[in-house]
């Protein structure tokens, strides 16, 4: 980085795991102090993360089980995470990885980066 300019760069979430993994309390700081340094706005990241939780948490209903119980068996939301390239080199690249590497979304789309990304 030049004199004066901050590196880009998210927090490791793979800190969490493994026998040296950081406490709850820790990586939520980490996540906090790294979001200075990311490119992205605090109120659409918390909505996109709702968003998320309601897909995870659904299920069929009573009544879609009772009318057609081999269809719904196993049924779940598909993830796509889909973003623009910058937000690769924004500080996000790590978040992307451990996403992927974890198996946390179904599919990605990524649009096509200019050669500084």
């Amino acid at each position: 980085a030049m004199r004066g300019e901050q590196t880009v760069r998210g927090f490791d979430l793979n800190l969490a795991h493994g026998a040296d993994a950081l406490s709850h309390g820790e990586v939520l700081e980490g996540v906090l102090a790294a979001s200075a340094r990311v490119g992205f706005q605090a109120t659409h990241f918390a909505q996109g993360v709702e968003l998320v939780n309601r897909m995870l948490r659904w299920a069929p209903t009573a009544e879609q089980l009772r009318e057609d119980a081999d269809a719904f068996r196993g049924a779940r939301c598909t993830l796509f995470l889909g973003f623009t390239s910058n937000l690769v080199s924004s500080g996000l690249r790590e978040t992307i990885r451990y996403l992927a590497q974890h198996r946390m979304v179904d599919v990605i789309v990524c649009t096509a980066g200019a050669i500084e990304e």
